[in-house]
């Protein structure tokens, strides 16, 4: 995962196989000893905690693993692991981990069934190498330990923070937004979004973006004043399942697009959003105010060694090689944004001004 992927992008799917593909094995005895032989003899138990999430009297199990200071052997390649296993009968299944990766810190949190919500856990990772900029949250509902659990929410982060509130029924996230000089930094401004349950779903009920400090002499008053509005009216933009016809809506009905060169070409927005957002990967990397509206960073970056990925849309190219992503134009403001060009651009990071933001959040 790119460092610079400072986001959270959530979406909806189901858990076939754990996070890390490793498929689901039937191990009697302890849950920790379980979670060891599916992941790896590299790793030892460093926490274990039983609970009931689903409510049926049988006990699942978080367990967070460590293979960062084994005894007898010292450091050694990876980080922690934290692990979700369900028990059918003697035997523990590995129903759900997160990524296994070299220096990583994970944790996991479990949520017990009640009146106000269905059992889940929350869990997260970091990869940190300089510093903690990169890695994923999750928030899973626990339906059975004969159903796969249902993966409710889930993004990339730069050390954001997300927890549950039992009590009310709410998952909540808490993260920095950064400026663009130096966003390993800093922050300028924090973000606080909440959900609650309602039934089985989660329902997003606000974001609310603050200073700081009260004084903050970075804080940009373009960003409080409404620039903040703007991060979730382009959630589409960086959903995993996002709607094309929802995307389409964000986009002029003649979309103007312009590659490296300097060459430019029209086609039908809604054709041009499907085709933007097909290229792998696609990030928000900055958002800045215009005289006319705002710009925003689109980043969209090949895997390492893969093929470049090339789409057309009535005869515009989107992606290839040497593109790193697209600096969007939006006119209007938040309530009636609309984005009008796609300029393509080597780097998206690079390509924001020194006043522009990272939005921690889709």
């Amino acid at each position: 995962m790119r460092m610079r992927r400072w986001l959270i992008v959530f979406g909806a799917l189901l858990l076939a196989l754990p996070a890390g593909g490793i498929a689901a094995q039937s191990i009697s005895g302890d849950p920790g000893a379980a979670a060891v032989a599916s992941l790896g003899s590299m790793y030892i138990v460093e926490s274990v905690q039983q609970l009931d999430l689903d409510g049926d009297g049988t006990a699942e199990a978080l367990v967070v693993l460590n293979s960062r200071n084994r005894p007898g052997v010292g450091p050694i390649e990876g980080g922690q692991v934290a692990v979700l296993l369900a028990r059918r009968g003697s035997d523990w299944d590995v129903v759900f981990h997160t990524v296994a990766g070299k220096s990583t810190v994970a944790d996991i949190h479990g949520y017990a069934r009640n009146s106000l919500h269905p059992g889940f856990i929350t869990a997260s990772y970091h990869q940190c190498g300089a510093n903690c900029n990169g890695g994923e949250h999750y928030v899973l509902r626990f339906d059975g330990p004969d159903t796969p659990p249902a993966l409710v929410l889930n993004g990339g982060d730069d050390r954001a923070n997300i927890t549950a509130d039992p009590t009310f029924g709410m998952v909540l996230l808490s993260g920095p937004v950064y400026r663009v000089q130096d966003a390993r930094c800093c922050p300028t401004y924090h973000v606080d979004r909440r959900w609650s349950w309602q039934n089985a779903a989660l329902m997003d009920t606000g974001t609310q973006f603050r200073a700081n400090t009260p004084d903050n002499p970075l804080a940009a008053d373009w960003f409080l004043a409404g620039g903040a509005n703007l991060v979730p009216v382009l959630q589409p933009l960086v959903r995993q399942s996002a709607d094309p016809q929802r995307i389409g809506q964000l986009f002029a009905p003649t979309f103007t697009v312009t590659d490296l060169a300097g060459t430019t070409c029209t086609a039908p927005g809604t054709e041009a959003a499907v085709a933007l957002l097909s290229i792998p990967n696609h990030y928000l990397g900055a958002l800045w105010h215009t005289d006319s509206g705002y710009r925003v960073a689109l980043g969209a970056v090949q895997e390492r060694g893969a093929t470049a990925v090339q789409k057309t849309a009535s005869g515009c190219t989107f992606g290839g090689a040497g593109i790193g992503g697209y600096v969007l134009t939006i006119n209007g403001s938040s309530s009636d944004a609309i984005i009008v060009s796609a300029q393509a651009v080597p780097d998206a990071y690079a390509a924001a001004p020194d006043d522009a933001v990272i939005p921690p959040v889709d």
